[in-house]
């Protein structure tokens, strides 16, 4: 019988061909936002799900090992080409992203709802990862038609040029987690105003990603800012947002408080820093995972003392 995931993690796998300055190359990485919020449920102590299209490229054998990892695989495999990438990290961890010539494209290699073979349950997260907002929409209303808890990453690009899409998906969100650039797009460059007014839209929860400066999270009772974790000499910062988000569906279904979940979450991003790809970064986990919290308790622990 297949493991239930406590987080689904829905969005792109591609592969990375990553240059690092001064250091060797790493060539073929299972890469992409819906692989590393695994890492980051992983971190946090949950059982993660991978729900991603496999396009041509995509290694089978690779893609195998996050299984054997303990990672649940609801992955389809398709003829389109996969995404595939190269990423120049210079010396200063400034980092560069270029898609190679000839690779897939976001119609081919997004997941849709109808891909799904497996159960959604109230208990279990879903965790939308960056992919185009429509394809989005499409995930948030099969998650809610179930009743799951829903954690929607935004798409960069389309915070920029569809934020009224935004507007209408964030109530429905449990958690609601951009970037301080998507955050900027969406709702101005005031962090913790931005995540009181998504918290004011709908959203239980809001947390904006601040890189190295850490997270601001807020609820109805408050924001809170917490610090990002030290890393001296970071790898490759890819990733790292997605393994936040990943940890914090996974705390979040876990129950416990959103400071908590804010807390847990830059641990994860500290760690996919120090690691390149998905295989090496869940390799690297701690070998016991965190404290689960029991169904019984999720509503008292996500309530008024949040924040």
């Amino acid at each position: 019988m297949t493991p239930r995931p406590d987080v689904w993690s829905v969005g792109l796998i591609m592969v990375d061909d990553l240059y690092v300055e001064g250091e060797p190359r790493a060539m073929g990485l299972l890469a992409g936002g819906a692989a590393y919020a695994c890492v980051g449920a992983a971190y946090a102590g949950a059982r993660a799900g991978l729900v991603a299209r496999a396009g041509a490229g995509i290694d089978p054998d690779t893609l195998a090992q996050l299984g054997r990892r303990g990672v649940v695989l609801e992955v389809k495999q398709v003829a389109a080409p996969s995404i595939h990438e190269r990423v120049y990290v210079s010396a200063a961890r400034e980092t560069v992203y270029e898609w190679e010539l000839g690779s897939g494209d976001y119609e081919g290699t997004c997941p849709r709802p109808g891909d799904f073979t497996s159960d959604l349950a109230p208990d279990q997260c879903v965790h939308i990862a960056p992919i185009p907002v429509t394809y989005q929409a499409a995930w948030i209303a099969f998650a809610a038609g179930a009743g799951s808890m829903i954690i929607l990453d935004p798409h960069t690009d389309d915070a920029a040029t569809d934020p009224d899409a935004y507007t209408d998906l964030i109530p429905a969100c449990t958690a609601f987690l951009p970037s301080a650039l998507e955050s900027e797009r969406l709702a101005g460059p005031d962090h913790e105003q931005a995540a009181r007014d998504y918290v004011a839209a709908g959203a239980r929860i809001a947390a904006v990603k601040l890189g190295r400066e850490g997270c601001v999270v807020a609820t109805a009772t408050g924001v809170t800012h917490i610090p990002a974790r030290t890393v001296h000499r970071p790898t490759d910062t890819t990733g790292a947002g997605n393994a936040f988000c990943g940890a914090f569906s996974a705390a979040v279904a876990q129950g416990r408080s959103a400071v908590e979940a804010a807390r847990v979450a830059v641990g994860a991003g500290a760690h996919m820093v120090q690691h390149a790809g998905t295989v090496a970064a869940l390799d690297a986990l701690p070998s016991k995972p965190g404290p689960r919290a029991s169904s019984s308790t999720r509503k008292d622990q996500m309530g008024p003392d949040d924040g």
